[in-house]
C-alpha cells in the first residue's frame, strides 16, 4: 500500500479496511466512458455487472497527496440533495469511489446551453441546494467549492450537490484558501490573514451561483464589496424584491452577519417555490437535442450548440429570448469551453492575427 493510504488502515480485515474493499473493482464493474476530470483524478461512468446499476466512479491516484475527508464524509451521509456513496475500493495504488450516477447534467451546462433561469427555476434549485447544505453543515462539514459545475440535476428533477474533494470538518477551524476563485467567499480568500472561517462560506458561494443562473455568468464584478450593487445596477431584467433580498442576504460580506442555510430556507423567496417542472423541461429539451445529434449528456459541454434554437423552446411567453441568447453567448465567449456554433463562426470569419 502507498504511504498516503496508511491513514485509512486503522480498522478492518484482510479484505476490507474502514469500509474500503481491498480488491479489483472491475471484477464487479465495467468501465464505460470518461465523464469528467479534476485535480485528484478522473471520473468514469461504470456499470455494476451484478445488478446492472449505473454508477459514477472517481479514480484517485494515492501516490499523490490526498485528504481522506471526502471518503469519510461520504461514508457518513445520506441525503436526497447530495450524491450518495455506493462503495469504495483500493487496488494497485488507486482509490475507486463509486457514487450514484446522476442521469441529467450539471447546472453550468444547463444554463449555458439553454440560457438564464427565471425566478421560479432559481428558487427551486436554491431550495434544493440549501436543504443539502443544511444537512452537511448540521453534521459538521462545509463543502468549500459550491458552484454550478458541482450542482447536478437528474432526469426526475432532483438537484444534487456533488464533488466533495474540498470538504472540510468545521471543527478543524481551517484557514486554508480553497475553492474556485470566482465563487469563493471573501473570508476564505483572506483566511491566511484573517484566520479560520466556517460553513457560511458555502452560502456566499451559493449566492454567486444564484446570480450565475440569473445572468448566465455575466456578472460585472466578483469584488466582494461590490457584487450585489454591481449586479443590481447593471442587470437588464426586472427582479422581484424577494429575489433581490435573498441575493443581498447570501452575499453579506461579513460572515458573522451572513445567514445560515437553515435561516435562508425560511426566506420569503424560498418559501415561494412551487415545483421544478419548468427546469425539468429545460433538461428534457437538452436531452432531446443530445439524442438528435447523437451526443451524450455527459459530453454535451464539449459540443457546439446554437443557444437560440434551445432557448426559444423554454418559455417564449415569459422570456426575452433574444436577450437571454445574447447573455448566454457573452458568457460562452468569456468561458470558451462552453462554446456555441454562432460564436465559433464569427471567430472563423476574423482574419488571422499575428
Amino acid at each position: 500500500m502507498g504511504e498516503p493510504f496508511r491513514e485509512f488502515c486503522t480498522v478492518g480485515t484482510e479484505r476490507e479496511v474502514n469500509g474500503i474493499k481491498l480488491e479489483n473493482p472491475f471484477l464487479h464493474y465495467r468501465k464505460l466512458e470518461l465523464i469528467g476530470e479534476g485535480e485528484y483524478g478522473k471520473v468514469y461512468k461504470a456499470m455494476d455487472q451484478r445488478n446492472g446499476q449505473v454508477a459514477a466512479v472517481k479514480v484517485i491516484d494515492m501516490d499523490r497527496m490526498y485528504d481522506n475527508n471526502e471518503v469519510e464524509f461520504m461514508q457518513n451521509i445520506n441525503h436526497h440533495n447530495i450524491t450518495n456513496l455506493i462503495e469504495v475500493y483500493y487496488w494497485d495504488k488507486l482509490l475507486y469511489v463509486f457514487i450514484e450516477f446522476c442521469s441529467g447534467t450539471n447546472l453550468c451546462v444547463l444554463c449555458f446551453k439553454t440560457g438564464p433561469f427565471n425566478e421560479q427555476e432559481i428558487a427551486y434549485v436554491t431550495k434544493e441546494c440549501l436543504q443539502g447544505l443544511h444537512y452537511m453543515h448540521g453534521r459538521g462539514y462545509m463543502h468549500r467549492d459550491i458552484k454550478l459545475e458541482n450542482i447536478l440535476l437528474n432526469d426526475t428533477g432532483e438537484v444534487k450537490i456533488c464533488d466533495f474533494g474540498l470538504v472540510e470538518k468545521m471543527e478543524n477551524e481551517t484557514n486554508e484558501i480553497a475553492g474556485t476563485e470566482e465563487t469563493r467567499a471573501p473570508e476564505v480568500s483572506m483566511a491566511e490573514e484573517c484566520g479560520a472561517y466556517d460553513e457560511r462560506c458555502d452560502i456566499w458561494s451559493l449566492g454567486i451561483s444564484v446570480l450565475d443562473l440569473a445572468e448566465c455568468m455575466s456578472l460585472v464584478t466578483y469584488e466582494s464589496d461590490k457584487v450585489y450593487q454591481s449586479w443590481i445596477t447593471k442587470t437588464k431584467k426586472i427582479w422581484s424584491e424577494d429575489f433581490k433580498s435573498f441575493v443581498r442576504a447570501a452575499l453579506t460580506e461579513n460572515p458573522s452577519r451572513r445567514p445560515t442555510a437553515e435561516e435562508l430556507l425560511n426566506h420569503s423567496f424560498i418559501l415561494s417555490v412551487q415545483s421544478g417542472q419548468s427546469i425539468l423541461k429545460r433538461l428534457q429539451i437538452l436531452q432531446r437535442f443530445c439524442e438528435q445529434h447523437n451526443v451524450s449528456n455527459e459530453t454535451i459541454e464539449t459540443q457546439t450548440i446554437e443557444t437560440e434554437t434551445i432557448a426559444k423552446q423554454i418559455s417564449p411567453e415569459k422570456h426575452d429570448v433574444s436577450h437571454d441568447t445574447e447573455m448566454a453567448k457573452e458568457a460562452q465567449q468569456s468561458r470558451p469551453e462552453y462554446h456555441n456554433v454562432s460564436y465559433e463562426t464569427e471567430m472563423a470569419k476574423e482574419p488571422n492575427q499575428i
